[in-house]
């Protein structure tokens, strides 16, 4: 899984689909883990689902391996980041 922000190693489309999020949640079965990526637009009213990504319950440890590399990495070089329960 890379971690920077070069695509070495991996087979991207010319132009890949790119959506802002700012929810998650993720949803496992026994033998499937799903993430589901969408946007809150108010604060009444549930989060647009607009990505799904299914994958398997060990493929989510690499994930969050790489996600936590990637927020160690970010406040090296930037400074902490709040702890996201604003």
């Amino acid at each position: 899984m890379d971690q920077g922000d070069e695509t070495t190693d991996q087979t991207v489309p010319a132009e890949p689909t790119r959506q802002y999020a700012n929810h998650l949640s993720v949803h496992v079965s026994l033998s499937e883990v799903e993430l589901r990526f969408g946007n809150h637009v108010g604060k009444d009213e549930p989060p647009r689902i607009h990505s799904l990504v299914v994958s398997t319950p060990t493929q989510l440890v690499t994930f969050g391996r790489a996600i936590q590399a990637s927020i160690d990495g970010y406040e090296t070089r930037y400074g902490p980041l709040p702890d996201g329960t604003e």
